[in-house]
């Protein structure tokens, strides 16, 4: 039992790892001809949808959704969020974007009450609350109600979006197996993404056809990895492993992309990764326990 949760760890971290190097390559992007945060996206859904439906064909699993209508639903917000999201990484930075994007778990336990008639525990609105108070610190580094970008106000859409998502995943997880819930994702994103992205046409340099099939492989290999990992461990476990991939993304920021925060907004950033952690470890105790 014991070597079995070490494994689930040791994949769940490897998974994060993944999606913070996936991340990281998608902020390489920055500056290279033809490329944009919807080639970018699309070559992550197509790669990765390619490689989830062979998995699940090889292990021989059925590839039939059972709730079509709510899987195009969760396409659509998380394709959207995730095009958001690339954009974000090359204009505002790696750490920023993902420190706003990872706000998911805030928006869901805010919305939930609406969305799913579940009541959030006060531990819940405790952390929504400091995750409010570090988004201030992080996006109003001056003081005052200014200066907040346009980007700056998408990534954090984004994250709202990917809080409405988590919503829809949490109704899909009841009879749709978690693989299933990835290649609705990926087959919804690289329909929307395909026409823009292809419409910028594929005369892409050398490097940047590496980087985005390296996006895809990554996204791929992490899902999967992902997948194995809950085999071992429980929801709540993998929730707070998770965060590995924000917090790398910030320390992949300020090392490799030399990203500068002030004192407040590292504090900011600080406090909104740990409620998100807690959110997350929170709802899934909530829902482990049901």
């Amino acid at each position: 039992m014991r070597q079995n949760r070490m494994r689930g760890f040791a994949l769940m971290a490897a998974s994060s790892m993944l999606i913070s190097l996936m991340s990281i390559l998608a902020r390489l992007t920055r500056g290279m001809e033809g490329l944009s945060a919807f080639s970018t996206s699309f070559f992550r859904f197509a790669i990765g949808g390619a490689a989830v439906a062979a998995w699940l064909f090889l292990s021989g699993r059925s590839l039939s959704p059972r709730r079509p209508l709510l899987l195009l639903i969760r396409g659509l917000l998380g394709s959207s969020a995730m095009v958001v999201y690339f954009h974000a990484i090359v204009t505002i930075g790696l750490a920023k974007a993902s420190i706003l994007i990872y706000t998911a778990p805030i928006w869901a336990a805010a919305f939930a009450p609406f969305a799913t008639r579940e009541s959030p525990s006060i531990r819940l609105w405790v952390c929504v609350l400091s995750a409010f108070g570090g988004l201030y610190l992080l996006l109003f580094p001056s003081g005052g109600f200014g200066g907040v970008s346009t980007i700056d106000a998408a990534a954090l859409g984004a994250g709202v979006l990917g809080g409405l998502a988590i919503l829809v995943v949490k109704r899909l997880s009841a009879v749709e197996s978690a693989p299933m819930i990835f290649l609705g994702l990926a087959a919804v994103g690289a329909l929307t993404t395909s026409v823009p992205a292809l419409s910028e046409g594929a005369a892409y340099s050398t490097p940047a056809w590496g980087l985005l099939i390296g996006i895809g492989i990554c996204g791929a290999a992490a899902k999967i990895l992902d997948a194995a990992a809950f085999r071992h461990i429980s929801g709540t476990e993998g929730a707070l492993w998770s965060m590995l991939a924000p917090a790398a993304n910030c320390a992949a920021g300020a090392l490799a992309f030399q990203e500068t925060f002030t004192a407040r907004m590292t504090f900011g950033s600080a406090v909104v990764l740990a409620a998100c952690g807690a959110a997350a470890v929170f709802g899934r105790a909530k829902q482990d326990a049901q």
